[in-house]
Parts: C-alpha cells; sequence; structure tokens
C-alpha cells in the first residue's frame, strides 16, 4: 500500500521532510520521480490516485494556489479516499483550505501526519474482514442496538444485557476491527453494568449514552471503510421496529 503526497515542487523541503518521516516507519510515498520518459504526468498521477490508499496534503500558500495540487487533493477526496492535511506553513489558517476539508482535523507536525497515516493504512486492511464475515457485522449491530432498548427499558434483565455487551465485543474481536474508542467505552458500560448498582437517572442515561456512542462510533467506521454495506442497523431503524 503507497501513500500519495500532494505538494508543491516549491516546497520540496517539506515533502523531504515528511519522506523521511515516513522511512522508519516502512511507508514509501509515491513520488513524480518514478514517471518514465515519454509517460504522460496526468496520465500517471492518475494511476498513481487509484493505487493509493491515502494522500497527504501538505498545504502550504504555494500548494494553495497550484492547479495540479488542487486537482489531487479533489480526486482523493471524490474518490472517498481519506486526505490528511498537513498545515505546513506557520499561521496558515484553516478558512484558507479547500472548504470539503476546512471541518477535518488537520495535522500541525510531522508526527501527527505519520500517525494519521499509520492509522489510515491499518484501517484500509479491514474492509476484507468485513465483507468475509457480514453476519459478525450485522449481529454487532443488532447486540448494540438490543443493549440500548433494554438499558432503556428493561434495565432489569440484567444477565441479557451482559449478554448482548459481550457479544459486541466478541463481533468486533472476530471482524478484526480496531476501534479502540469504542472498544473503551463498551468495557466501561460492562463493567459499571457488573457493580450491580442501581444506578441513578442520570447515571443510566450516562450508560445508555456510552454504548450509544460506541454504535455510532463503529456504524462511522464501517461507512468509511466499506460505503457499500448495508448489514449494519442503525439505531433509527431499530426503534422504527418497536
Amino acid at each position: 500500500m503507497r501513500v500519495f503526497i500532494s505538494h508543491s515542487f516549491a516546497d520540496k523541503a517539506k515533502f523531504d521532510d515528511l519522506c523521511f518521516a515516513f522511512e522508519p516507519q516502512g511507508i514509501t510515498p509515491w513520488n513524480t520521480e518514478e514517471i518514465a520518459a515519454g509517460e504522460t504526468l496526468r496520465e500517471e498521477l492518475r494511476s498513481a490516485i487509484e493505487a493509493c490508499v491515502v494522500c497527504v496534503f501538505i498545504a502550504t500558500r504555494n500548494s494553495l494556489t497550484s492547479g495540479w495540487c488542487q486537482a489531487e487533493i479533489g480526486a482523493f477526496w471524490g474518490a472517498g479516499k481519506p486526505v490528511v492535511v498537513y498545515l505546513g506553513d506557520h499561521g496558515l489558517k484553516g478558512e484558507e483550505l479547500p472548504k470539503q476539508f476546512q471541518p477535518d482535523k488537520w495535522a500541525a507536525t510531522t508526527r501527527e501526519v505519520v500517525e494519521a497515516t499509520k492509522r489510515h493504512l491499518r484501517e484500509a486492511t479491514e474492509p476484507g474482514l468485513i465483507g468475509k464475515r457480514p453476519a459478525n457485522a450485522f449481529w454487532l449491530g443488532h447486540d448494540l442496538a438490543r443493549a440500548i432498548r433494554l438499558a432503556k427499558f428493561e434495565y432489569h434483565d440484567r444477565s441479557e444485557l451482559d449478554l448482548d455487551l459481550r457479544q459486541a465485543l466478541h463481533h468486533m474481536e472476530e471482524l478484526g476491527l480496531v476501534a479502540p474508542d469504542a472498544r473503551a467505552l463498551l468495557l466501561s458500560a460492562l463493567r459499571t453494568h457488573r457493580t450491580g448498582a442501581v444506578l441513578s437517572e442520570e447515571e443510566r442515561e450516562q450508560f445508555i449514552t456510552s454504548i450509544a456512542r460506541a454504535k455510532n462510533a463503529l456504524g462511522d467506521r464501517f461507512a468509511r471503510l466499506q460505503p457499500q454495506f448495508r448489514g449494519y442497523p442503525t439505531i433509527e431503524a431499530q426503534d422504527r421496529l418497536q
């Protein structure tokens, strides 16, 4: 899996610094030096965009006025592939970025770029697992929706709620999903449930919210990894079945 670095040729020093930071991680960026004589830049860039998993955009005042850079990041965005925005100029403000990337979280250091890129590369290996285990993906959503319903309306049924939370964690493991935040929320909810303590209304709302947040985070992960996947029921869809 390759990484595409969109940058202005005027910012080659920043490009080289980023390549140097990637090297110890075993990440090999694609660059224009790989273009063979007689081949067009347009065609090679199209091939690179198709082959690369993630794009890192070195946002500088040079790249923001580069038609090539705008075409590159636009192509990745249009293809539904992640774009890591690296603020390469001091004082560059979010409102100066292309509109589709303004709401995103941007990276301000090479370390942040490397960590974000590694995460996207790791996630790129997950869609195949989801496709091979659709039953696990479906039952993960089902068990979490059921856990929310039990926590709202049948909290006295403690054994069933405990089972649903444990099964949800099991399905995450079977899928190989890397979702530390969602897993931490579910484990915390399971620990709270197993204390057997009587929760106040506020505490129970927090308990339900933690499960819902985990479910929604996993749903978002599915949507990013495999947009065509339709086996994960939403909370809204489950509510309509009540």
